[in-house]
């Protein structure tokens, strides 16, 4: 086991050592303003929703076996994610004095004003490019829609990123460079697991980096330990509600829970993939993926965290649960298989036994038409106050098939399998898509908070259930609905 008693990562070209027991910050965007004093990455929301602190990341994936780049929000980043990794702030786009196209473009499009979420946007729009040089104007927009601040106006903003093309675009020389010696780290590392022991002022002792399942199993049973992977969710919590623990378990680099596997329509994945991934690699649901967060969510956020989280909104478990998803939850001794619809078991209650992790997602994609919907403040980015995913198989009219799933209107994401079995055989026609709409409104028991009143949500679902059947069968409906 290699005990790491030192930080080391690359920051704009250069490579930083830092003594962990000098460190005083847990997030990136800490010792990137507080330590390092690059004060171009800016505090705003501490929650990842404002993108004003957003930074590119780049990593060896073993996904895609070559670096690869990612805008992340560093106010939710743990900062020990970063080790033998190479950070781009706004301080290391230029080169030789001259500010990045990207720069000179919002300045001469007149898109900065106050300019304080202005670097934020830049990064954006700098990972965006590292990515594809010539984005189309949907691209752009989906690019920036984690990036809050509009204060200039969406034209102006929309026009800097569109003047910029493939030829215009510049990497700094450095980020060629650094790859080399991120992929030498990586290889030089492998197999070995990192731990990084902390000092007091810290909310955990510990934080541990494993590299395998093996030497997860012989670290998670030490107490107080969190399992994180990307840890979006968790970081909030940290920040805004100062949770601690003993220690942090990142099982980010376990190669055993990074993969991808696609027979037909047989999807099998490890649950360490993120949202980018899949969203890269199922374009069929990307539809779907990419209204759940925003970009820099989506490459950080797991499909697994999603699940072992248990919000009741969980957009990602909603999903899964309508394609009858399958899990394979591991420990030191063994392994099993569970549906997702059994899983959950109250609010944050799971069938999960102690050292249990959730170790692979499995689903068939199912024969019939998918919809899925979001009712929220935000399109992205935002938390659903009700969300729902319909599956349906039908033919000539004959209701053959269907799986109903809901979040927001219970303790946990769940299937509503009355609904599926008053549906199940009938004709597809509007006095059952009605009868059906009215059932599971009833059957739902949502609360009221924030984000909408018991009798909000409940109406919600009803007329969710009207829309997904108007979105994909219109024509049942009558004229008076546009059919």
């Amino acid at each position: 086991m290699l005990e790491k008693e030192s930080l080391n990562f690359f920051l704009n070209g250069r490579e930083v050592n830092l003594d962990v027991e000098k460190i005083k910050s847990f997030t990136l965007l800490d010792l990137l303003r507080n330590e390092l004093h690059l004060t171009g990455v800016k505090r705003g929301c501490s929650e990842g929703d404002c993108g004003a602190c957003t930074v590119v990341i780049g990593e060896y994936s073993p996904i895609y076996e070559k670096v690869i780049y990612k805008t992340i929000t560093s106010c939710i980043y743990p900062l020990f994610k970063v080790d033998g990794k190479h950070v781009i702030t706004i301080e290391g786009i230029e080169e030789n004095g001259n500010l990045h196209p990207i720069q000179k473009s919002f300045i001469d499009h007149h898109a900065i004003q106050c300019g304080f979420c202005t670097p934020g946007m830049i990064m954006s729009l700098f990972g965006l490019f590292l990515e594809n040089p010539s984005p189309s104007e949907k691209e752009i927009t989906k690019a920036l829609s984690g990036n809050l601040c509009r204060c200039t106006g969406y034209k102006t903003i929309k026009e800097a990123a569109l003047d910029i093309n493939g030829e215009d675009f510049q990497i700094p020389s450095h980020v060629k460079k650094v790859e080399e010696k991120i992929y030498e780290r990586y290889n030089l590392e492998k197999g070995k697991t990192k731990k990084f022991r902390l000092n007091k002022i810290f909310p955990f002792r510990e934080y541990i980096s494993p590299h395998s399942l093996k030497d997860l199993f012989r670290e998670i049973s030490k107490g107080n330990y969190k399992i994180i992977n990307g840890g979006s969710d968790l970081f909030v919590g940290i920040n805004k509600l100062s949770l601690e623990f003993d220690g942090l378990i990142d099982i980010s680099r376990i190669e055993e829970l990074n993969f991808i596997h696609i027979d037909g329509k047989r999807i099998e994945f490890g649950a360490g993939i993120t949202f980018h991934e899949l969203l890269e690699k199922l374009k069929e649901f990307k539809h779907i993926f990419e209204i759940i967060g925003s970009n820099q969510i989506r490459k950080v956020g797991t499909m697994g965290g999603n699940i072992a989280n248990g919000s009741p909104i969980a957009d990602g478990a909603v999903f899964l649960l309508s394609m009858d998803a399958i899990l394979t939850l591991e420990k030191k001794d063994g392994k099993r298989v569970v549906p997702l619809k059994e899983f959950y078991q109250g609010y944050k209650k799971f069938d999960l036994k102690e050292g249990e992790i959730i170790s692979k997602i499995e689903f068939t994609i199912p024969e019939g038409k998918i919809s899925y919907l979001k009712t929220s403040k935000r399109k992205e980015v935002d938390i659903a106050s009700v969300n729902s995913s319909l599956v349906i198989d039908e033919s000539n009219g004959k209701i053959r098939d269907v799986k109903i799933s809901f979040g927001g209107v219970y303790p946990y994401p769940f299937r509503i399998e009355k609904g599926e079995r008053f549906l199940k055989g009938k004709n597809l026609e509007e006095k059952n898509i009605y009868e059906l709409a009215k059932l599971c409104k009833e059957e739902v028991a949502p609360i009221s908070d924030v984000r909408g009143s018991k009798t909000f949500r409940k109406e919600l679902v009803y007329n969710h259930i009207l829309k997904h059947f108007l979105n994909l069968f219109p024509h049942i409906f009558g004229e008076r609905n546009g059919g």
